[in-house]
């Protein structure tokens, strides 16, 4: 009967955690929005420092449209905002 209830209590905390987990990782619940940023650009998400001040932005491009995107890519500092430089393409680089 002990060992019963041991496997209980264990089965309903996996379960906390499998949903806990699967909560957090939904990527439309945590958006970050950034008003500074041009309405032209969008935060590159795996391009942003890991204490949230640098990042990478990528001209907006059309889903339906296969011309590439005259803007260039940036490196911003975010908090405060600034254009710190703009990133070359070509070469493989896009």
């Amino acid at each position: 009967m002990r060992v019963l209830l041991i496997s209980i209590a264990i089965a309903v905390a996996r379960t906390q955690l499998i949903r806990a987990q699967e909560e957090s990782a939904s990527p439309g619940e945590k958006t970050n929005t950034y008003p500074e940023v041009p309405k032209e650009y969008e935060v590159g998400k795996d391009t942003i420092s890991p204490d949230g001040r640098f990042a990478i932005l990528y001209p907006v491009r059309e889903e339906d449209s296969n011309v590439d995107p005259v803007l260039p890519n940036l490196l911003v500092r975010l908090k405060p905002y600034a254009a710190l430089k703009e990133i070359e393409r070509g070469h493989g680089v896009t």
